[in-house]
């Protein structure tokens, strides 16, 4: 008798878990929470994860709080998987505020290679919705925030830049905002 008792709640337990998977692919997922590009998420991945994959050197920014180690990846990131895409190509560049292992991504930086300006807003819009800030004057830039992060894309005549920044880092994102307002 036992046994069927627990075979009857195994049963309703995968009934239950089918329910909610179907529940989730039938919605659109929500930009919250978006940090980045896989492998590469800001708050969350580590200065200790970039070994062997790319050069880092420690910098001082200008007026920036304390010394930066910035890194660019050797290979190239794919994102953008979604039809019709097919993965967009992009030079990577990581910035950590600190130099211990452990230290998280503050920004993750992805300089797009051969842009398609109306492919990436169709992609990035698709993802995010609409921005909550955006300007265009032959060159377009447009905010959005998701979760932890600040995220920004500029498209000039054949470049598109595609930054995500941790909230944390308001020096950053100030600059960000600046560069949009000129």
């Amino acid at each position: 008798m036992r046994n069927m008792s627990v075979k009857k709640r195994g049963a309703k337990m995968i009934r239950l878990l089918l329910f909610v998977a179907l529940a989730q692919a039938g919605c659109k997922s929500s930009p919250k929470g978006i940090l980045g590009v896989e492998p590469w998420l800001v708050g969350k991945s580590t200065l200790d994860e970039t070994r062997g994959k790319g050069v880092c050197t420690e910098e001082k920014q200008g007026s920036a709080p304390k010394p930066i180690f910035r890194c660019v990846m050797l290979n190239a990131t794919r994102f953008g998987v979604n039809e019709p895409f097919k993965g967009f190509k992009a030079q990577t560049q990581l910035t950590f505020h600190g130099s211990k292992a452990d230290t998280p991504l503050a920004e993750l930086q992805l300089s797009v290679l051969q842009c398609d300006q109306a492919q990436m807003e169709s992609w990035i819009t698709d993802v995010f919705g609409d921005p909550i800030a955006s300007r265009a004057d032959g060159k377009t830039r447009m905010q959005w925030t998701s979760g932890d992060a600040h995220i920004q894309l500029y498209m000039g005549e054949s470049e598109c830049i595609l930054n995500f920044v941790h909230k944390s880092d308001e020096f950053r994102i100030k600059q960000l905002k600046s560069a949009m307002a000129r």
